[in-house]
């Protein structure tokens, strides 16, 4: 009888211990966050790549070997035009995707609003004051001394007009900065955000639209001040292509 109790103790002790071990596990596997968000670029909707060859609008081959650019001000709006921040400032590199993953109150949000470029109150901005890896530290040199100013975005490559050709004989250089060419911009989006979900949220650039009307072999340089038509023409492509 003593026997049978002891191992009636024992079993239920196991029991126990082995519930415990689980409930561990599954607060474990729990993610600490309820929303992802990144920017996809697409080309013709397929993925986009750096050192690929595409073909413009224009009928142009044209091949990225940089694209950065400042996203600020993400932010999801509620129904009740609540403001849900997702991300103050990234220097995004669309070569390498980066995902923000972040925990936001449950509700539903029918907006998705940001910001290409900087405003002017972070585009006066000291990169010394910031810690290194910061995206407005110097670290991401990408601030033009000259004109105390940052960077809105580099997009920097190959270009031909020679569409059968396996070579380059161009090249394109577009550095866009400066307050006037800072852009907001919101997109519809349908989201419900729950605790026990993860919910994953998108940006799409279709990357190919933004040459849309340029001739990237003749007119292939502009850091802004240099032909400011020119970047404004970028920038405007930049934001109608971001949806």
């Amino acid at each position: 009888m003593k026997l049978t109790k002891w191992y009636l103790a024992a079993f239920l002790l196991a029991a126990v211990w082995t519930f415990s071990l689980s409930s561990c596990d599954d607060d474990d596997n729990t993610p600490d966050y309820n929303l992802t968000f990144k920017v996809k670029p697409l080309v013709n909707g397929q993925p986009f790549q750096l050192g690929v060859d595409y073909t413009s609008p224009e009928s142009q081959r044209f091949m990225y070997e940089k694209f950065l650019f400042y996203l600020s001000k993400v932010k999801l709006i509620a129904d009740d035009g609540a403001e849900q921040p997702v991300a103050d400032v990234m220097w995004y590199n669309l070569g390498n995707p980066e995902t923000v993953k972040l925990k936001v109150p449950e509700g539903q949000y029918n907006n998705l609003q940001f910001s290409l470029g900087l405003d002017s109150l972070m585009n006066s901005s000291d990169p010394t004051d910031y810690e290194e890896g910061h995206p407005l530290s110097y670290s991401q040199n990408n601030y033009w001394t000259w004109a105390s100013k940052y960077i809105f975005a580099k997009l920097e490559g190959r270009c031909d007009n020679n569409l059968s050709g396996t070579g380059y004989t161009g090249a394109f250089s577009y550095h866009l900065g400066l307050d006037t060419l800072y852009r907001e911009k919101s997109v519809p989006r349908n989201v419900t955000i729950t605790n026990n979900t993860v919910t994953n949220v998108e940006l799409v650039v279709n990357v190919d639209l933004i040459f849309d009307g340029i001739d990237i072999v003749e007119d292939n340089f502009t850091h802004s001040t240099s032909d400011f038509a020119l970047a404004e023409q970028i920038m405007n492509n930049f934001v109608a292509a971001t949806q």
